[in-house]
């Protein structure tokens, strides 16, 4: 379309150009033909004259005197009478004094103004190049346009007689006529050119026009014909004046059957959704309309269809007509059927998919947590070597079945969109100590430092999904745990800003929505898990985040895991708004590293901790391992403390109030070895001791420091415990802590972590541990052993806390046991849920998240209850 407008604008131009050049050229002959006109007329005139007898005027004033003068004055009158286009006749000669031409005698009357006398100069001859070279060569020339005193003309001049420079004749005629008689031939000229070129432009645009139109009408009526659409045009009378192919096999009737009929007889007007008249009357009025409607076929049967009627307008714009398009859409809608069915069908399928993982998850997992549950126990009993090492085996074996389990179950919730996340006030510094906590025996045992650390600007407690946030972590460190031999493993936590997250290398969408995120009023977290492992090559980095793929597949068999924790960690963080990258380098250990979206959340715990009394103390911190001396220092010097560091043999010398010293291997042999006169000032001293620890050597421990705390250290108990150390040194008394050792304390809990939780900060207060996976098993280890006290969580599978501590009232643990005090805990904050509990024959009751400070006041309300029931 474009080319052929270009086409016809470049024809009329060529036209155009075309008339303008035929113009030009007629002015320039036209010119030329003037030109020789003058000359031969002003020769004309020259014949009239005798040389001689012009030869005898003087030119000068005695001229008008002489009858030769008024001979040919009369003459040049009588010459300038036939010429009607002349202006002025006259006859110059060349002064052979001056050598410029003067006027001898011209053809004015006498008594005209315009009369020039004998021998006036004429001074635009130093400016006539025409007249300078017939006084020279004595051509005959024409000048112009000259303009003068009389006006402007056009001047032809010719020798009178045959000798140069002595006499002319000049012939003067009006310069405005010259150049509008040239003007007017040239336009006539352009004229007649543009009419004959244009007619015939014009009728050659006009004919391929026509037969692109022809063409363009052929083709559409081929395009109609050959259309799977069935099409119909239809006048104003609702009348059918064609038909297509299409319509008529989609109807079965013939084009002439259907030709002329109403349109509306092939259709059942009390199907369609608009009144036949409706259609029409908004076609009429310019519209289109379109919608679903049931025609018939030929043999009677009924078949849905799309129609789209729209109005046909004339030349003038009115509309003469309109034309409706049918598409058959029963196999669609088959189609549309059998997907819609389908679709029941998979919905179907992933509910019971759902209700299979839901039951699966439990029914799976209740029997793996009674086995490692009950292997612990047994680990607990006197074992030989062999026994010792295969229960460990099983339990190693039934925890990596768990965990299995877990990554399976998650991912099959994953790839059929089921994860959900649940945001909820969380205790980030908790969920990290906690996620690290299940990782603590292992890196004890091969001898790997387990550091974190939370920016102070991070909020204490966040909205989201703490559950699957420490899924994360556990994730990552325990990856980190795996393939890291020796060493350290560090979780860092800070809070991005916008200048921060503008040069994170993230890719540039993650990076662009975190930047814009910062502004919704909620925070951009960011976690890094750092060890000192092996490392990851960088073309290896691309492949640690997809489903089932290990860089090495030795490592199935050296490491074991299903390789879908990290497939599974990069989905939840990007459920969670953020996104997950790694940096390493082989040899030099590697850094996971993501971030998440949060908001801050109202605080449920106790965020105000005693640390006036800890501002200025001194604290004593004898720590070999480089990055836990720093963690701790950096926890304690926050706290306002004045932190000094010790050697273990320099803590004798008391330039402090209070000290922390980590029960490393060399500082174990150094205790053994310490003798009764060796002063460290036990009261005054805090041990952070490996969690796998033997109960011996705790127990030999004991009598050097005032508690004994499992690395890693949880940042906010260490404070607590020192600031009622403080308190308990500032008022002369002793610790109500040092009551509590050797309590012997039974936790039935199903989940581990919070497992790990209580019976770590248990071991702090100087109680001894056991624990119980579910009610049943909680009811069987009371009834085989001796307990002070019992910690219950409220619901856990195959018998919930409730059940267990009625069926212990009951006498079902032994009728000795009826009595025992029993702690529930539960998540349920509602005061109706305390006052069930209770009466159900709880002791006491907790809500989580469970605090150092919290258990504490549990043992001392069973403390003071034992000592009243000793004086009664």
């Amino acid at each position: 379309m474009i080319l052929r407008r270009s086409l016809t604008v470049f024809l009329w131009l060529l036209v155009l150009g075309l008339g303008l050049a035929a113009g030009a050229w007629t002015y320039r002959q036209e010119a030329i033909a003037k030109r020789r006109t003058l000359i031969a007329e002003t020769a004309k005139c020259a014949l009239a004259f005798d040389a001689e007898e012009v030869c005898m005027l003087t030119g000068t004033r005695a001229d008008l005197q002489s009858p030769v003068y008024a001979r040919i004055k009369a003459r040049l009158m009588r010459l300038r009478a036939t010429q009607p286009a002349a202006r002025f006749l006259y006859i110059l000669r060349c002064a052979p004094l001056s050598g410029h031409p003067v006027l001898l005698v011209d053809s004015e009357p006498e008594m005209s103004r315009d009369v020039s006398l004998p021998g006036e100069p004429y001074p635009e001859a130093d400016h006539m190049t025409g007249l300078r070279s017939i006084l020279r060569d004595g051509q005959p020339v024409v000048e112009g346009p000259v303009t003068d005193s009389f006006g402007t003309f056009i001047s032809g001049y010719v020798l009178i007689g045959h000798a140069p420079g002595e006499n002319l004749l000049g012939l003067d005629v009006d310069a405005r006529d010259w150049f509008s008689q040239l003007w007017f031939a040239s336009i006539q000229a352009a004229v007649v050119c543009w009419a004959g070129i244009g007619l015939v432009t014009a009728l050659v645009v006009w004919h391929r026009q026509r037969s692109s139109r022809g063409s363009l009408i052929r083709k559409l009526y081929e395009a109609i014909e050959q259309s799977e659409s069935a099409t119909m045009i239809v006048n104003l009378h609702s009348r059918i004046e064609y038909v297509n192919t299409g319509l008529c096999r989609q109807t079965g009737y013939t084009r002439e059957e259907m030709t002329g009929r109403a349109w509306w007889d092939f259709h059942d007007e009390k199907k369609l959704p608009v009144a036949i008249a409706e259609i029409v009357a908004r076609v009429r009025a310019g519209f289109s309309w379109e919608g679903q409607v049931l025609n018939t076929r030929k043999n009677g049967q009924e078949y849905p269809a799309r129609a789209v009627v729209s109005p046909v307008r004339g030349e003038g714009g009115n509309v003469v007509g309109f034309i409706a398009v049918f598409t058959d859409i029963s196999e669609a809608q088959r189609k549309e059927k059998e997907l819609r069915e389908a679709k029941e069908q998979a919905e179907t399928a992933d509910h019971a998919k759902g209700r299979f993982l839901a039951t699966m998850s439990h029914e799976v997992r209740t029997p793996l947590n009674g086995i490692v549950g009950f292997t612990s126990l047994l680990l607990d009993t006197t074992l030989t070597p062999e026994q010792r090492e295969y229960v460990l085996t099983i339990r190693n074996s039934g925890a990596a079945l768990i965990e299995l389990t877990g990554d399976i179950l998650d991912f099959s919730r994953i790839e059929s969109g089921r994860m959900q996340l649940d945001a909820t006030p969380c205790d980030l510094r908790a969920n990290i100590e906690d996620a690290l906590d299940i990782f603590a025996n292992r890196a004890a045992a091969i001898n790997v430092q387990l550091l974190h650390w939370v920016d102070p600007d991070v909020p204490p407690q966040v909205l989201i999904d703490g559950g699957r946030l420490r899924q994360v972590v556990i994730n990552l460190v325990g990856n980190a745990v795996k393939f890291t031999p020796a060493g350290e493993i560090e979780l860092t936590v800070r809070m991005l800003t916008g200048k921060s997250v503008s040069v994170a290398p993230f890719d540039d969408v993650t990076r662009g929505q975190l930047v814009a995120e910062l502004n919704d009023g909620g925070l951009t977290l960011e976690f890094a898990v750092r060890d000192t492992g092996m490392g990851i090559a960088d073309g290896d980095c691309h492949k640690l985040f997809q489903p089932f793929t290990q860089l090495d597949a030795s490592n199935v068999r050296r490491y074991g895991g299903a390789g879908l924790g990290l497939a599974i960690s990069r989905h939840l963080v990007r459920l969670m708004g953020g996104d997950i990258r790694v940096e390493s380098k082989p040899g030099h250990g590697s850094t996971f590293i993501f971030t998440v979206r949060a908001r801050p959340a109202e605080t449920t715990v106790n965020e105000e901790l005693p640390l006036a009394r800890l501002s200025g103390r001194k604290v004593g911190l004898a720590v070999r391992h480089h990055g836990l001396r720093d963690e701790i220092g950096h926890v304690l010097r926050l706290a306002g403390m004045k932190v000094t560091e010790h050697s273990l043999e320099s803590l004798s010398e008391k330039d402090w109030d209070l000290a922390v010293v980590d029960c490393d291997a060399e500082a174990l042999k150094k205790f053994e070895a310490a003798g009764p006169g060796q002063n460290w000032h036990p009261e005054r001293l805090f041990g952070l001791v490996a969690v796998n620890l033997g109960n011996q050597q705790r127990q030999a421990l004991r009598k050097h420091f005032s508690m004994l705390l499992s690395r890693p250290v949880h940042h906010r108990t260490l404070l607590e415990l020192l600031a009622k150390a403080t308190e308990s040194l500032a008022s002369g008394s002793s610790s109500p802590m040092v009551v509590m050792k050797g309590l012997r304390v039974l936790v039935v809990e199903d989940d581990a972590v919070l497992q790990r939780l209580l019976i770590g900060s248990l071991a702090t207060l100087g109680c001894l541990c056991q624990f119980a996976a579910n009610g049943r098993a909680g009811i069987e280890a009371i009834s085989a052993g001796s307990y002070d006290v019992i910690f219950m969580d409220a619901l856990m599978p195959e018998m919930d806390g409730l059940t267990a501590v009625k069926q212990i009232r009951a006498g079902e643990a032994g009728a000795q046991n009826r009595d025992i005090w029993i702690t529930v805990i539960t998540a349920d904050h509602r005061m109706e849920i305390k006052e069930m509990t209770l009466s159900a024959g709880a002791s006491d009751f907790l809500t989580k998240p469970i605090s150092l400070s919290d258990l504490e006041g549990t043992l001392k309300r069973y403390l003071a209850a034992r000592k009243t029931l000793a004086r009664v």
